[in-house]
C-alpha cells in the first residue's frame, strides 16, 4: 500500500512543487487548499508531470477554524504518513482579519495549522513526518504571547517573522511531546532559503516564466521553488525529529540543497513553547493532546 502525504497550500509555489515531488515517490498526495479551482489545476499538472500519480483534494481555509475542522475530519478519514504544513501568508497578502477575528498572518501561519494538526493527529501513522515551514526571518524575534488580534501583527512585516517563530517553536515543542509520549512521529522544520519563481520550471496556470533580467539577477543567490520544495521533501522523508533543514549555500544560506541547521535562541525555550501551546489551544478552541 502506497504512502499518503498531505500538503497544505499545495496548489501553488513551494507547496505545488512539494506535492509534485512527493507524487514522484509513488505516494498518494492530498492537496489541502483554499481554492478548489487552483487545487484542481495543480492536481492536473501533477498528473501530466507524473503519469499515474494519485492526487486528491480537500478544501482548507486556514483563516476559518470551521473550514479547518471540516478539512481535518475529511483528512483524518484515512491514515496519514506525512503532512507538510506549507501554506502561509505575508501581511501584505491578506489585510482582513480571519473569520474568527484574528490577525490574518498569525491566524493562518500558526493557529490554523495548529488546529488542523491537533485534529488529524490521531490519523498519523507510527513513523509519520510532520514538517513545519520555518523562515530565516525568525532570528531576532521574541514571542509575544498576548492576544493575536493586534493591529501591529496585522500591518507590519514583523508580524510574519513573529508568526514563523511561533510555527518553529510549536514544531520543537511537538517533538518534545511525542518523545515524552514514546511515539515515533517526527516533527521537523524546513526552510527553503530564498525560493524564487525566477528560473523555476514553468507549469502552465501555476508558475510562469520570469523576465530574463530578473532570472539572471537572482540565479546565484536564490533557490528555485522546485529546489526549495526539495528541502521540505527531504525533511519529510529523511528528517530527524526535532531537526531543522535548510539550504547549504554560502550566501546567508539563501540557496542550496538540504542540510541540517543548528537552532538557537527563543525557538528552543521550553517555557515559552508551553505558553504558546496553551495560548494556541485557547485561541482556536481546540485541545491538542499528544498521546
Amino acid at each position: 500500500m502506497s504512502s499518503r502525504f498531505v500538503v497544505t497550500g499545495g496548489n501553488a509555489g513551494l507547496g505545488y512543487f512539494t506535492a509534485e515531488q512527493l507524487a514522484r515517490t509513488g505516494a498518494r498526495v492530498t492537496i489541502a487548499a483554499r481554492s478548489p479551482e487552483r487545487a484542481s489545476r495543480a492536481a492536473e499538472s501533477i498528473r501530466v508531470q507524473v503519469p499515474g500519480a494519485e492526487v486528491d483534494l480537500v478544501r482548507l481555509d486556514l483563516a476559518d477554524l470551521g473550514s479547518v475542522r471540516d478539512a481535518a475530519a475529511e483528512l483524518a478519514s484515512a491514515p496519514i504518513d506525512g503532512i507538510v504544513l506549507n501554506a502561509g501568508v505575508l501581511p501584505w497578502d491578506r489585510s482582513a482579519a480571519s473569520a474568527d477575528g484574528m490577525a490574518p498572518t498569525f491566524a493562518i501561519n500558526q493557529l490554523g495549522h495548529f488546529a488542523l494538526l491537533a485534529q488529524v493527529f490521531g490519523a498519523l501513522t507510527e513513523r509519520a513526518g510532520v514538517v513545519a515551514l520555518g523562515s530565516l526571518s525568525h532570528h531576532g524575534q521574541r514571542l509575544r504571547l498576548g492576544p493575536a488580534r493586534s493591529e501591529r501583527d496585522r500591518r507590519i512585516p514583523g508580524g510574519y517573522a513573529h508568526s514563523k517563530l511561533a510555527v518553529m517553536t510549536t514544531a520543537i515543542e511537538l517533538d518534545r511531546r511525542v518523545r515524552a509520549a514514546g511515539l515515533g512521529i517526527r516533527s521537523v522544520i524546513a526552510h527553503p532559503g530564498y525560493a524564487s519563481d525566477a528560473n523555476s520550471p514553468v507549469r502552465p496556470g501555476i508558475t510562469e516564466r520570469s523576465t530574463r533580467a530578473y532570472a539572471l539577477a537572482v540565479r546565484r543567490i536564490a533557490n528555485t521553488k522546485e529546489e526549495g520544495a526539495a528541502i521540505s521533501v527531504h525533511a519529510l522523508l529523511r528528517g530527524v525529529g526535532g531537526g531543522c533543514y535548510g539550504p547549504d549555500g554560502w550566501f546567508f544560506a539563501l540557496r542550496g540543497a538540504a542540510k541540517p541547521d543548528r537552532l538557537r535562541g527563543p525557538v528552543l525555550d521550553p517555557a515559552a513553547a508551553r505558553r504558546l501551546w496553551s495560548m494556541s489551544e485557547e485561541l482556536t478552541g481546540v485541545e491538542f493532546r499528544v498521546a
